[in-house]
């Protein structure tokens, strides 16, 4: 987890997901938080402490004329203390906002309600007060914390969170088991009072996931249901709304089922690598000389899909529907992996014993033509000036058949269950271009600096986020 005075909090959990993750968008959590300011400070003792918002010590006119203000004059040193008054006002005025909203619908109030933090962080705004700001920003990084660690209480991974977004795992197998969960569990959530006025909307799903950061990541993704994508009601709401209609629609709803159950076969057995969606950053920052970007989108993209593949074939194996024969006749002896749990064992066999053959095979002969055009080419072009020159880089670059490895490897290993197999392999490769296995240049490191700008607001829609996270 990462962490700024002035920027938001970032966690990251770099890792091969093999179950379905869900990516939620965080909305409203500025107002939510000055919303439920009160339940911030409780839960932190903060009444018990003489430092509330709602509850503060006020000097009287004699002790100031006397200079004897005691304990105020050690809390006038706190900002938190000296905006308080503030703040609550801020607070007073952001409730009448949401009290016009709900009760009268006012139009007014909720274009205040939209613009209000936008408001409370531009130094160019009227009365701007950055104790004021500073204050509240301290306060959303505790509530989101207190969401992350909800998340991971109703057992959940949270594979990435900022303020404006969640990607959970939720060890579900199917898109539909998922979706039920996340809602389950952000309706739990919601019944607690400290998010109650928080928004939590999906936004995209992934069956397979490898995830190294937000510029660097790949998988297979799922399709969210329509009413899921446009706002409609939840899945419970509709079971219950089905349990009060006619037979026919019962019926229909059946045959739609029906239909729904034939496209996940079809896509299972179909092309997968319509549904890949890969956005390596660092793949960028390889020479277009010998193919090397291509190559490698082309092994990680690979990868996924034959391991995306075989979890499909297990999971049709062990479906609850299958016969006996075809359970007996299709089961492998699968050894057992220390790594992740929620990955299936025939899985995992299946990807260390790609990796050991195929795909170990495939990265050597690649890697060999790599090092045959760029030898040939050497005479004409130095391999430094292949690599280009993007903003963010950093790094003296001068070879791009040991970069090519090391980014590959870096990849491959985000799955801890091929680990040993791909240390084996980039050992092998570093060997075939004469680098030695724990020199510093057999060493990867992200070839973008990152620049983080805080809380960049969008002038069209009003969206707040840190931006620029790799230049």
């Amino acid at each position: 987890m990462e962490s700024d005075e002035r920027g938001s909090v970032e966690i990251n959990a770099p890792g091969c997901y093999s179950t379905a993750c869900v990516e939620l968008d965080l909305q409203s959590l500025a107002v939510n938080t000055i919303l439920q300011s009160q339940h911030v400070n409780d839960m932190e003792g903060g009444a018990s402490l003489g430092v509330s918002f709602d509850v503060i010590q006020q000097a009287s006119l004699e002790d100031m004329m006397s200079g004897n203000q005691g304990a105020s004059a050690l809390a006038s040193y706190d900002e938190t203390a000296l905006c308080s008054n503030t703040f609550r006002i801020l607070k007073s005025m952001v409730v009448g906002w949401v009290r016009e909203i709900t009760q009268y619908h006012n139009v007014y109030a909720d274009n205040q309600v939209m613009h209000f933090y936008r408001w409370l962080r531009s130094p160019s705004s009227l009365l701007y007060d950055p104790a004021l700001h500073r204050t509240l920003h301290n306060m959303m990084k505790k509530v989101f914390l207190q969401l992350v660690a909800e998340f991971k209480r109703l057992g959940s991974t949270v594979v990435y969170g900022n303020f404006n977004r969640i990607l959970l795992c939720t060890k579900k197998r199917r898109i539909d088991d998922a979706i039920g969960y996340v809602e389950y569990i952000t309706k739990s959530i919601h019944s607690r009072e400290i998010f109650h006025s928080l928004s939590i909307s999906f936004f995209r799903c992934w069956e397979f996931l490898l995830w190294m950061d937000p510029a660097n990541f790949g998988g297979v993704k799922g399709k969210l249901p329509s009413s899921i994508l446009y706002g409609e009601e939840d899945t419970s709401q509709k079971k219950n709304r089905q349990g009060e209609g006619e037979e026919e629609g019962s019926e229909d709803e059946d045959e739609d089922e029906a239909d729904a159950e034939e496209d996940d076969g079809e896509e299972g057995t179909g092309d997968v690598e319509e549904l890949i969606e890969s956005n390596w950053n660092i793949m960028q920052y390889l020479p277009q000389t010998a193919s090397c970007q291509k190559y490698f989108l082309m092994i990680v993209s690979a990868y996924i899909a034959a391991v995306y593949h075989s979890m499909k074939e297990e999971l049709r194996r062990n479906a609850p529907g299958a016969t006996p024969v075809k359970r007996r006749g299709g089961s492998q002896p699968s050894q057992q992996a220390v790594g992740d749990l929620s990955a299936l064992p025939g899985m995992i066999s299946f990807s260390q014993e790609y990796v050991s053959s195929e795909l170990t095979q495939n990265v050597f002969t690649i890697t060999q033509k790599i090092q045959k055009k760029v030898t040939g080419t050497r005479s004409v072009t130095q391999p430094s000036e292949m690599f280009p020159v993007l903003p963010g880089s950093h790094l003296p670059l001068n070879n791009p058949a040991l970069e090519f490895i090391k980014y590959v490897c870096q990849v491959l290993s985000l799955d801890v269950n091929i680990v040993n197999q791909v240390n084996k392999l980039k050992r092998d490769l570093l060997r075939l271009v004469d680098v030695g296995e724990f020199s510093e240049d057999a060493q990867f490191i992200d070839p973008c600096n990152s620049y983080i700008l805080p809380e960049v607001i969008c002038h069209h829609c009003n969206f707040c986020r840190d931006d620029g996270t790799h230049l």
